[in-house]
């Protein structure tokens, strides 16, 4: 259905404004990875200039390793079978995109521009400054690495983490300590 290979580096981009949230960048990426053989796939989810951005994927050769979605219905099914959700944003007061990949156990790539960088750690993915110099070869290195590992887990169990047992857990804690102020 998504056109998904397990020997690729599945690389999911997902929002609006796509020029803000760094598609340029990821395009960027995926083109140095493609130079030293990694074969990469992206998936482009959510509203944008497709053509600007096609173009630019054919001048870096990526042409047949780019697929613009448009929005999608269900996103929750590409963020579970992506190997990495990436978005280079130069600002987002908190990208929902990211929070959603997470939730789904998806690794993500971000900035610290974005709000949602502070739910990223070294167990579900990379969070560097976008204006950091060596922002581009940081990137890479990270995705290189991943690829090379992607059989290894690489995040947490997320329903151990966020899902209802844990919730249920931490209401009867709250109730237990109001509980126990109140005697």
């Amino acid at each position: 259905k998504w056109k998904i290979s397990k020997d690729n580096l599945n690389l999911l981009f997902s929002g609006s404004g796509w020029e803000r949230k760094g598609l340029d960048l990821v395009l960027e990426i995926a083109n140095k990875l493609s130079r030293q053989g990694l074969a990469v796939k992206i998936q482009v989810a959510g509203r944008g200039n497709s053509k600007k951005y096609n173009s630019t994927a054919q001048r870096l050769g990526l042409g047949n390793k780019i697929e613009f979605l448009g929005p999608v219905k269900n996103i929750q099914e590409l963020y579970q079978i992506s190997d990495c959700m990436i978005l280079p944003t130069k600002y987002d007061a908190f990208s929902n995109s990211c929070l959603e990949a997470l939730a789904c156990g998806c690794h993500v790539i971000s900035t610290t521009q974005n709000g949602a960088s502070e739910l990223i750690n070294e167990s579900n993915g990379l969070v560097i400054d976008y204006n950091e110099s060596d922002f581009f070869e940081k990137a890479v290195m990270h995705l290189l690495s991943f690829a090379k590992n992607k059989t290894k887990k690489w995040h947490r169990d997320y329903k151990k983490t966020f899902g209802d047992d844990r919730e249920t857990q931490q209401y009867y804690e709250i109730f237990n300590s109001v509980l126990s102020l109140n005697n």
